[in-house]
């Protein structure tokens, strides 16, 4: 493949990712969520086993 059609391709591609709102919500709100239940997570103090 040339490079003309290559980027071009990769403009079309761009173009509709940006377009799609579930998209960016997916790549912008989740990670931060999931880290923010693992920085949770690993703080929490262990339970004393009885």
């Amino acid at each position: 493949m040339s490079g003309r059609r290559i980027f071009a391709l990769a403009r079309r591609v761009i173009r509709q990712i940006s377009r799609d709102r579930r998209t960016i919500f997916l790549l912008m709100v989740v990670p931060m969520f999931v880290l923010a239940i693992g920085a949770i997570l690993l703080r929490a103090e262990p339970a004393p086993i009885p």
